[in-house]
């Protein structure tokens, strides 16, 4: 539509040439096939209100009402129908709503979780959901030094960048209101001014939740689990969240909602929880109400979302059971979410849930099966309300709600997410712009309103493109790069969720800077000379973060690349390097953590061990020859074999083949040493090249895995070596060739050589935990490590 809104600082001026608009897929008023339009201007108690009059194909008369007004240094722009009567189905409404073209191409944009992309070259379109746009607010940086951030207050459709229209922002559907928040400083600084008009809040279980790590956990035997809690609280672990994924009745994302009693062992579920509560943790079972299973008692497609077309939305495909899930309709979940967390508060008392799915979905414009419509902005109050009412169901007002991917849309009712923070690549190609980095632009409107966990699941943070994989070692759980990203960030931690070195390392490196940062507000951002090299400014506190890659020299440290270094009130954190050693600190008010970053060795805490000691071609199949050793008996648990592609770096969690191994159960019933040897199937689908042998252990259909002492590939999985395959013109094996080597990555922030580090007080070449007691320490050595390293405490 025509017009023009103009932002200056007195010597630069930035300007929207209008704004777009369609109603039911119609544009209005300027360009191709538009419906022309007349146009009243009024200006009404300190509102500008702009009417444009047009007529339907049917002839009806409509009006389209924009109202512009201003609060607290942000404009407002709301769209609405005034006297509009919409049909069942939902017309009229806007199909498409965006802010106009700017005069020139935007030099940096910021959006998603949080990714800015510098000097965007080629069209892209986002689509907004939870994965790919978790915020309403996008920003840009134009190069004659002015800073525009736009937003939505419903959950935009998609966020587009087209460099021939010099258009970057939000497109949003129906009724929606937008606000732009101008700087001559920066597209953050623009941030932190909206976040003071966008009216999020914190919700009721914050407090409660703010600066704990999340021990996400997925498959496993719930005995087992308890133990290792235990073990964590007596290696020093406190105040997480115990996030426990695959425990329903019928396993994970299998006959939802009919989730109740917890499956395989109620009893050793309750267990798990009390011992949570025993290292307090906040326990939190995985539930979801997005997807609804055919198979679940009293399933009926009332109560299923439709699309405009009429026909049902699938939602989950279950490939395990062969099993498609369809959409709830809003509102429609609350009968037996409310029956299913009456049932776990007697069951085993949870202190709250995390809700899969609804965290990254796009809260959609929905119909039901007859064909009535309801808003984007609708369906999202609905959700909220189902939030709100789990709340109240589980009977404390600070009960704790945690979403999957974290998306802002749910602050004020949900307290946190799992921060599904997506590499710059995965949402854009890499050819569409010239350099990319992750910043915290989710916590520059968020922080202190809803708690944050880490990056999100790991495997997602590791991987380019989507369900590929990728480097678990540099990018997962415990690497520099996802530590450093949440530390920097102010965020809490998230960890895998089992009792392991990586585990211990990352709680204890971030927790206390995460609540020393929790409630302190976030106040400034900087590019030092690059978007690699990164300045936080909290409140209490400071951060730094080092993504180049290269050193870097600031604050009197050395910033190795994923270095960060961090000071607030009573905590000093970081991933430095002294003297060229890498290194690993924090200095809290009652613990000191220091981790010189020795080389790795197996865990010898654990209590099944296992090698490959060779293997050889028979046929077109491989003969594994293994060597076990049982240092505490073990029951119910399964041996396989699987093979992976042989570049772990990439696409290590992508299984081409699994196999039982042909062990009798009562080889790990007694302790000793054992040797087994199988043949190892080549499936007919390898073509010729090099895969990667893995061998564990598993408990129950849900494929919980045990914690196997030798070459872990950090999948719970212990590396038995490589082979290549080589076929001939027919396609049959002729040659099937093994290797010890066992295809893993070497761990990238672990020195190669035992160095002693100065921390300051404290010189040693190994990783440990002190206690800081009245008139004493206690050291606590970190898991395999405790006869390896040398110690020194200076007064």
């Amino acid at each position: 539509m025509d017009g023009a809104i103009a932002f200056t600082d007195g010597q630069r001026d930035l300007v929207l040439n209008g704004f777009t608009a369609e109603v039911d897929g119609i544009g209005i008023g300027v360009g191709t096939n538009a419906v022309p339009c007349s146009v009243c201007v009024k200006a009404v108690d300190g509102t500008l209100e702009v009417r444009h009059r047009v007529k339907t194909v049917s002839g009806e008369e409509l009006a389209l009402r924009l109202s512009l007004f201003a609060a607290g240094g942000v404009l407002k722009a709301k769209w609405d129908m005034p006297g509009a009567r919409r049909s069942a189905g939902g017309h009229p409404r806007y199909t498409a709503l965006a802010a106009g073209a700017t005069e020139e191409n935007p030099q940096r944009v910021y959006f998603s979780f949080g990714n800015v992309y510098e000097r965007p070259r080629a069209a892209f379109s986002v689509k907004g959901n939870g994965f790919k746009c978790a915020t309403r607010h996008v920003g840009a940086d134009y190069t004659h030094g002015l800073s525009l951030v736009e937003a939505t207050d419903v959950v935009q459709d998609r966020v587009e960048f087209d460099p021939d229209r010099k258009f970057f922002g939000p497109v949003a559907c129906g009724d929606a209101t937008f606000a732009f928040a101008p700087s001559s400083v920066g597209a953050f600084d623009a941030a932190f001014a909206y976040a003071e008009t966008c009216g999020l809040r914190r919700s009721a279980g914050f407090d409660r939740l703010a600066g704990r790590t999340c021990f996400d956990v997925g498959y496993g035997e719930y005995a087992n689990e308890a133990k290792e809690l235990m073990r964590m609280r007596d290696y020093g672990v406190r105040h997480g969240v115990f996030v426990k994924h695959s425990w329903q009745r019928w396993g994970y994302d299998c006959r939802y909602p009919d989730i109740l009693p917890a499956r395989l062992s109620p009893g050793d579920f309750r267990r798990a929880r009390a011992a949570a509560s025993q290292t307090d943790m906040l326990f939190l079972p995985h539930d979801n109400y997005f997807d609804y299973f055919p198979d679940a008692r009293g399933f009926s497609f009332d109560d299923v979302l439709f699309d405009a077309s009429g026909h049902p939305v699938t939602a989950c495909w279950n490939g395990r059971w062969n099993c498609l899930a369809y959409a709830w309709l809003p509102g429609k979940e609350r009968p037996r979410m409310l029956e299913n967390l009456v049932g776990m508060k007697s069951a085993f008392a949870p202190d709250g849930v995390f809700f899969d799915v609804w965290g990254m979905k796009h809260p959609v414009e929905v119909w039901n099966r007859r064909g009535e419509y309801a808003s984007s902005a609708e369906t999202l109050a609905t959700w909220n309300g189902s939030f709100d009412m789990a709340r109240a169901c589980l009977g404390e007002m600070d009960a704790v709600l945690v979403t999957e991917a974290g998306a802002d849309w749910y602050a004020g009712h949900c307290d946190g997410g799992i921060a599904d923070h997506l590499a710059p690549e995965r949402l854009v190609r890499r050819d569409a712009y010239a350099d990319a980095a992750r910043v915290p632009w989710h916590d520059a409107v968020t922080h202190g309103k809803m708690v944050l966990f880490g990056g999100g699941c790991e495997t997602r943070y590791a991987e380019s493109e989507w369900h590929k994989g990728g480097d678990l070692f540099a990018h997962g759980y415990g690497s520099d790069d996802y530590i450093a990203n949440a530390a920097f960030s102010g965020r809490s931690a998230c960890v895998e969720g089992r009792f392991t070195r990586r585990t211990l390392a990352a709680h204890f490196l971030v927790h206390d800077l995460a609540v020393a940062l929790a409630r302190s507000e976030f106040r400034g951002f900087e590019f030092c000379g690059s978007i690699h090299r990164q300045h936080a400014v909290f409140a209490d506190g400071e951060t730094w973060i080092n993504r180049s890659g290269s050193d870097w020299e600031v604050a009197g440290k050395v910033l190795p690349p994923c270095g960060f270094y961090a000071k607030a009130k009573g905590v000093e954190a970081g991933v430095l390097k002294i003297r060229g050693a890498r290194c690993a600190f924090s200095f809290g008010p009652a613990t000191k953590f220091v981790d010189a970053r020795p080389p790795r060795s197996p865990d010898t805490t654990r209590t099944i061990a296992v090698r490959a000691t060779g293997a050889r071609q028979e046929g077109a199949a491989l003969r594994l020859e293994l060597e076990w050793t049982v240092k505490k008996p073990l029951l119910g648990y399964v041996p396989f074999v699987q093979v992976v592609p042989a570049d772990a770096a990439k696409d290590g969690t992508r299984i081409l083949h699994h196999q039982l191994l042909n062990i009798a159960a009562g080889k790990f019933a007694e302790c000793g040493r054992f040797a087994t040897s199988d043949l190892v199937t080549v499936p007919a689908a390898l073509a010729d090249g090099r895969y990667a042998l893995r061998v564990g252990m598993y408990f129950g259909a849900d494929d919980g895995r045990w914690l196997l002492d030798g070459e872990d590939d950090l999948e719970r999985r212990v590396a038995a070596g490589t082979f290549s395959v080589r076929r001939d013109s027919t396609g049959a094996v002729v040659e099937v060739k093994w290797s010890p080597d066992s295809g893993l990555p070497r761990d990238p922030w672990a020195n190669e050589r035992p160095v002693k580090v100065d921390f300051g007080g404290i010189v040693t070449d190994g990783a440990f935990l002190i206690h800081n007691g009245a008139g004493s320490a206690g050291v606590v050595p970190l898991p395999g490590e405790e006869n390896y390293f040398s110690i020194t405490l200076e007064k």
